[in-house]
């Protein structure tokens, strides 16, 4: 009865069928060398967004027994390049649009516009105090 058992286990756990892991490599001590890939989760846009994968690759003539070290080194690949984490997934500029000092941006047509409104404000307001004295003072006349 435990060597059917035994049996049961054991078929259930080990098998040829299905997908593992994928690639498996193993370096000079049998330990595994990892497969990674390098992921950034954006919150603001509930994306997941791969950047880098780090593959390994054997160092050729080495003897993991004598060194006492895997013999391998990660070869980093980016996958997405530019990567930043904003909005839009670029880099800021190196410089502001306008410089640092807003050198390179043309504020005339700005200035002329506010100049031109405060104009209309302070005539609208001359000829309404005007209108107003001389009502008073023709008033004043009459009676």
């Amino acid at each position: 009865m435990q060597g059917n058992g035994w049996t049961f286990i054991v078929s259930g756990m080990v098998s040829n069928a299905g997908v593992g892991s994928g690639t498996v490599m193993l370096d000079d001590l049998a330990e595994r060398v990892p497969f990674y890939s390098a992921f950034f989760v954006d919150k603001n846009r509930n994306q997941v967004t791969p950047f880098a994968n780090m593959a390994p690759r054997m160092i050729t003539n080495c003897d993991g027994l004598e060194t006492g070290t895997g013999c391998f080194d990660i070869n980093v690949t980016e996958v997405l390049s530019a990567f930043w984490p904003s909005i839009d997934g670029h880099f800021p500029l190196d410089e502001p649009l306008c410089g640092y000092r807003g050198e390179k941006c043309d504020y005339t047509l700005i200035i002329i516009g506010v100049s031109a409104t405060i104009c209309i404000i302070l005539a609208v307001i001359g000829a309404w105090s005007l209108r107003r004295y001389w009502y008073d003072f023709f008033h004043l006349v009459k009676e």
